[in-house]
């Protein structure tokens, strides 16, 4: 790259985006690494956020949700049709299996 050449500063930014975005440094956005950065050095702190239970615990209530008003969660399941009401809106899907 031709702004940092030291290469462990290249590798600690590539690292810092990836944690925000997924991606490598040159794949980023600068304004979204911006925002990061000046939330972190905020003098009276930064917190991140994190689910407690990790990731696996927003897919687990998310699915709790879903069965809560009725619905079935039916992993490894091809999809034959999306089912839509009256207005075209989709409200399920038909499996192939029936």
């Amino acid at each position: 790259d031709e702004h940092v050449k030291n290469p462990w500063l290249r590798g600690l930014l590539d690292l810092e985006c990836f944690v925000i975005s997924g991606l490598k440094a040159d794949a980023t956005s600068a304004a979204i690494m911006a925002f990061t950065y000046a939330e972190r050095h905020k003098e009276e702190g930064c917190v991140y956020d994190y689910p407690i239970g990790g990731s696996m615990a927003l897919v687990d209530a998310l699915a709790r949700g879903v069965r809560k008003h009725g619905g079935k969660i039916a992993l490894r399941s091809p999809v034959d049709q999306i089912v839509c009401d009256e207005t075209g809106k989709a409200c399920g899907v038909r499996l192939r299996r029936g």
